[in-house]
């Protein structure tokens, strides 16, 4: 949890009412505040996109020591299929469990819903849940290559029109057989495009961008994987 000073003075002095037979005639008021940038404990509706990414993965990928994506020290680098750009947050591709057996896999989830449907799934990922998912909770996990999600999310992309951008996973254990699994925490991802070809994956990179990743309307509290509520006053 991060938090914020903000001190302010009013605009003059304010004239003093008893004050004056202690020889006070005015006096400067003035105010502070703290507010507090907290660390997701449940989802917001509308605000999770319908893929579970493993948390193997994120222990790859997310510096955890200083709350901050790792970060790429050569454009090439071995064991990586894409190219990098050095400075910034590593690229990975992001396949179905189907399609490997290591870190770098996620998942399609329908969420709250049981339902292994295609239309279930573009409904998610143009509005997010219906319905608030609070870490601890279970989604369900959705096996399947479904092909065609694969174009919808590329066309939001930041190759597309840039409406799923960044968005808000849930990071879960497992992401390889049809069942409940509980949501770990919530974690900001960049998505950079996506395809449906013979490989079919989602090119992403972790994200702690503050102007990005944050989960309206969710509780405070959890851990931090990049993604924050919005500022709050402290009591």
């Amino acid at each position: 949890m991060r938090g914020e000073n903000y001190n302010g003075t009013n605009g003059g002095p304010v004239k003093t009412f008893l004050a004056p037979i202690l020889g006070i005639y005015s006096k400067s008021l003035s105010a502070s505040a703290v507010a507090v940038v907290p660390y997701p404990t449940s989802s917001g509706i509308g605000t999770v996109f319908p893929v579970a990414i493993t948390k193997c993965l994120y222990d790859d990928y997310w510096d955890s020591a200083n709350k901050k994506p790792k970060i790429a020290n050569a454009k090439n680098i071995e064991g990586f299929d894409l190219p990098q750009t050095v400075g910034e947050p590593f690229l990975f591709n992001v396949t179905s469990s189907i399609h490997t057996c290591g870190c770098e896999s996620g998942q399609w989830s329908s969420l709250d819903t049981d339902s292994n449907s295609t239309t279930t799934i573009r409904g998610l990922i143009s509005n997010g849940n219906s319905v608030d998912i609070p870490v601890g909770g279970n989604i369900w996990i959705q096996p399947g290559t479904k092909t065609s999600l694969y174009s919808d999310v590329n066309n939001c992309s930041a190759a597309g029109n840039k409406s799923c951008e960044y968005v808000t996973v849930p990071i879960v254990q497992d992401v390889s057989t049809h069942a409940h699994n509980t949501v770990i925490a919530y974690a900001c991802m960049r998505i950079l495009s996506a395809t449906g070809g013979s490989q079919k994956y989602i090119t992403m990179q972790m994200s702690n961008d503050a102007d990005k990743c944050q989960s309206k309307g969710s509780g405070g509290g959890g851990t931090y994987y990049g993604e924050l509520v919005p500022p709050r006053l402290a009591l």
